[in-house]
């Protein structure tokens, strides 16, 4: 179908695509180009993961990543011996391959890979080639941890609760949310701020829980109570629990050392603690964080803002102009603020990202939005945001995507789904194939 490109103006313009869209109604507004096509990707119901254990042990999948035949998930339920917290799949058949990372994860959020593998075989799994790393982000622990593949043993870990920078020489985190790696592995860019603010632990007694729970209702919004979480002893007499402190809410690069045993070095830090004022930018909540070496710029799925950011990879400095739900929810009519921006990854020019209603679990108008990666030039030209496409997918909220361009797939994973008759936990994973063109 020939798309339909439409700029804005300073006032909204409603148009009725009636003969060519089938009475789709796209809202266009200032500030968003859109080239509409009809949706090119629906699920993919020849894919289903198979896992030697229940789905009711996976109580959410929270992250997903590729490296060409397999498919790396992070789940954030009990994490019983049988079920870790991150696990393999073949992205053929689904088939489960193996686990890894009990014990060193306390609540996974994000997952990404570094490098691919060789073709050396080992088993049903490729040996490394060198540098290959798994990295998962654990936002109660506050850590990034980089896995061998193959083993699954803890390479390193970056990272632990405190103020943003490094505190004794080590960085410390407040909330950590996502990460993204240099193709080259020279630097790694870090959301942190996962429901917009850190935490620290304190133990309490009852009457102090009760205490804080009826402040943290009345005097927060529900994203930074979902922050405040407890755990009750074997007695249910003492809890430990982490309040918010706002330490966060920030991107940062950080440098790859020169070798294995020297720290990561924090090159700019952009938001909370910036390393200069022209950094000292306003995030809500850095959920997702993508990078584009085509572009060298970093991507930020700023979820609570309702928005994409743009920086310069090198520098931190933002680029004139954000990409908001008018150009990636054009079919939203609600509350601007009932509407969340969860995830982003890019892949061949194009930049894939996760938005859905903030009122979990009944998420609602959840699809990817398929936006234009534009090079430097033309931002300069125009801060436009250049829609391209919608990718419906029902009731499962995007916290995370992974894409495989060149199978043409999406996989999109939610920590609870509430799509009727999809049973949670495992089928919250979910694969969206690219429609065939007629």
């Amino acid at each position: 179908m020939e798309s339909l490109r439409c700029c804005t103006t300073y006032r909204v313009v409603q148009l009725c695509l009636l003969s060519m869209l089938g009475f789709m109604s796209v809202t266009i507004v200032e500030g968003a180009v859109i080239e509409f096509q009809e949706p090119t990707y629906e699920l993919d119901p020849t894919w289903k993961p198979v896992v030697p254990f229940n789905i009711e042990d996976v109580t959410g999948i929270s992250s997903v990543a590729l490296d060409s035949d397999y498919v790396f998930v992070g789940q954030r339920g009990g994490y019983a011996d049988n079920v870790p917290p991150i696990f393999v799949l073949n992205a053929s058949t689904g088939q489960y391959i193996f686990g890894f990372g009990n014990g060193t994860i306390k609540r996974m959020h994000g997952l990404q890979t570094s490098v691919r593998c060789n073709d050396k075989k080992r088993g049903s799994m490729r040996e490394t080639s060198s540098a290959i790393e798994v990295w998962a982000t654990d936002c109660t622990a506050s850590v990034v941890v980089g896995y061998d593949p193959i083993t699954g043993h803890v390479l390193r870990t970056i990272g632990g609760h405190g103020t943003a920078g490094k505190a004794g020489g080590r960085i410390e985190f407040g909330a950590v949310a996502d990460v993204a790696v240099t193709p080259a592995g020279d630097a790694m860019f870090v959301s942190d701020g996962d429901g917009g603010k850190g935490s620290v632990p304190v133990l309490t007694s009852v009457a102090a829980h009760l205490l804080f729970t009826l402040y943290f209702v009345v005097h927060t919004s529900s994203m930074l109570f979902a922050n405040f979480t407890c755990w009750f002893d074997s007695y249910n007499i003492l809890f430990l629990c982490c309040i918010p402190t706002g330490i966060d809410a920030r991107v940062m690069r950080l440098n790859s050392p020169q070798t294995s045993a020297s720290p990561w070095d924090i090159d700019w830090i952009a938001g909370n603690n910036a390393t200069s004022p022209a950094l000292n930018l306003s995030f809500a909540s850095p959920h997702s964080v993508a990078y584009d070496p085509e572009t060298q710029f970093v991507y930020v799925a700023d979820r609570n803002h309702q928005m994409v950011r743009i920086l310069h990879g090198a520098t931190g400095v933002p680029l004139p102009g954000n990409w908001s739900l008018d150009c990636l929810a054009p079919q939203y009519t609600g509350d601007p603020s009932m509407m969340d921006v969860w995830s982003i990854r890019i892949a061949n020019g194009l930049a894939y990202i996760g938005v859905s209603s903030a009122a979990k679990p009944q998420a609602v108008d959840a699809h990817i939005a398929v936006v234009e990666v534009l090079h430097s030039a033309a931002r300069t030209m125009t801060d436009a945001c250049v829609l391209k496409t919608i990718v419906p997918i029902g009731k499962r909220y995007p916290h995370e995507i992974a894409i495989d361009a060149a199978r043409d797939l999406i996989y999109s994973c939610a920590v609870d789904s509430t799509d009727p008759g999809v049973e949670p936990g495992i089928a919250a994973l979910t694969r969206y194939r690219r429609v065939p063109s007629h």
